[in-house]
């Protein structure tokens, strides 16, 4: 009874007409949903934490004792405080890549236990579960990527926002409205692209709630303008620091409706004519607010929408916005109004269980996401033994030699192999590494004390330089091998 009175405080703009019951159900739930995130990221901890940027993230982790930040994405620290605690510890490499890989999910629960145990903001902790479920992606096994803690922060932000539409006394609207602009300032420092999301919600809740002298809103819409322009121009000389930013003037309108598929949003669906499909689903919410005579908020989200689908495309097609940040930024702007439509739904029953189905079949399509690192993974392990019987712990190869279909890009070889093969024991250290063009290496066929690390810093460590404990690897020259098919 006590449980129930106190799940009964919940008075967020999501939660306000659910009862008791159907609150401790989508609590509970979601506690079930991190539970099975938290088994996937231990279960697939090598394929996670060594693929990719990971593996060198987590290398240089290692070796310089202190937390990777690239590109000032300082929000990063929030998920390498726990490996570098077990490397202050002196946890082995598995250890390391483990926690690496749990804190990952650990993050993500902290706050969604905030929302829900602190805040008692029901409706940001399930917008935080359907962002990570329906809007991670493959990047959920590749967790090089900023956006997704971004989006958590995002979750966070908008708890502090249903503080501030209570009836609340001047002082604490004022420290939720710093508690809002300190969290856009700390999602900034993670990817400026979630600066697209936290404006499209702020214009959501400005339309809804047609109070258009709102100080609140639009203090935060403006400090959100600025502070996301700030951070631009300060990096924008670095286009990888600025998410990639590249010439408008290069995308083609005309290629919009040759696409033969797209990734399709949020929803995390490949299908073909992406672009009807994508219309579809924001038509139905968009009919759902015109069938309730909201007509100016049906405007706004269906413009909006099919503005960013379009845009989406068009960058998918010239491929320059990478496919996993158009579907977080696509989940973050849907989660919302979608939760609300759902959760308007007058049989409560029906409305938990829709929302409980989706965050299933999300959960589901993340974990068919896996297929790709586990294989990945098992080619470079299989490349290992390869070369290993041929008596080459350093192994140099043509990239055209990678079978491509375990293996997305080559260049970080260097850093995947030493730390697969580091795994068991760092005696059997071994390393590969793939060039597109092996003239420009030959000093690694000579010079037995190199250790050629990503493609685009390979000469960081020397084989010597690498720290013992977890890596010996024999000073030995480089061998050109063939891998076989």
């Amino acid at each position: 009874m006590n449980q129930i009175r106190h799940i009964s405080s919940y008075k967020d703009s999501f939660g306000s007409s659910l009862s008791s019951k159907h609150k401790i159900i989508l609590i509970g739930f979601g506690h079930l949903i991190f539970g099975i995130l938290f088994v996937w990221a231990a279960l697939y901890f090598e394929a996670r934490a060594i693929a990719y940027d990971s593996s060198w993230r987590n290398l240089e982790l290692i070796q310089t004792g202190a937390a990777k930040i690239s590109h000032s994405r300082y929000l990063l620290i929030a998920i390498q405080w726990l490996p570098l605690l077990v490397l202050k510890l002196g946890g082995s490499l598995k250890a390391i890549l483990l926690a690496h890989s749990i804190s990952w999910v650990l993050f993500s629960y902290a706050v969604y236990v905030v929302l829900i145990h602190v805040m008692k903001e029901l409706g940001g902790g399930i917008l935080l579960i359907l962002s990570l479920v329906l809007a991670t992606g493959s990047t959920f096994f590749y967790m090089a990527a900023e956006l997704p803690h971004s989006l958590t922060v995002f979750a966070l932000f908008v708890g502090c926002l249903n503080k501030l539409n209570r009836n609340l006394t001047e002082k604490r609207k004022i420290f939720w409205f710093i508690a809002c602009c300190l969290l856009v300032i700390i999602a900034s420092y993670g990817q400026l692209l979630i600066g697209i999301v936290f404006l499209w919600f702020l214009g959501f809740e400005y339309v809804q709630k047609k109070q258009w002298r709102d100080p609140i809103l639009l203090g935060l819409i403006g400090f959100v303008i600025a502070w996301i322009g700030f951070r631009f121009f300060t990096i924008s000389a670095n286009s990888y620091t600025s998410s990639r930013i590249t010439d408008i003037a290069a995308f083609s309108f005309t290629d919009m409706f040759s696409i033969d598929s797209i990734y399709f949003g949020g929803w995390l669906i490949k299908v073909k004519k992406g672009l009807w499909v994508s219309l579809l689903i924001a038509g139905i919410l968009v009919a759902n607010y015109v069938r309730r005579r909201h007509y100016l908020l049906g405007l706004f989200v269906g413009a909006s929408l099919l503005g960013y689908v379009i845009v989406g495309i068009i960058l998918s097609g010239q491929g320059i916005l990478a496919s996993d940040h158009y579907l977080m930024i696509w989940g973050g702007m849907i989660s919302w109004p979608f939760l609300l439509t759902i959760g308007k739904i007058r049989k409560q029953t029906i409305a938990v269980a829709t929302i409980a189905l989706v965050i299933l079949i999300g959960t589901h399509y993340l974990h068919q996401k896996r297929s790709h690192f586990v294989k990945h993974f098992s080619y470079i392990s299989q490349l290992l033994v390869e070369f290993e019987q041929q008596q080459s712990p350093k192994t140099l190869i043509l990239s055209k030699d990678l079978d491509y279909n375990y293996i997305w890009t080559p260049g970080y070889l260097g850093p995947e192999s030493l730390l697969i093969s580091a795994l068991e024991d760092p005696k059997e250290s071994a390393t590969i590494f793939a060039a597109d063009d092996l003239e420009k290496f030959q000093t690694a066929l000579t010079d037995s004390s190199l250790w050629l690390g990503p493609s685009f810093a390979p000469f960081s460590y020397q084989s010597t330089a690498l720290k013992n404990m977890y890596f010996q690897l024999p000073e030995r020259i480089y061998l050109k091998l063939t891998p076989h098919r």
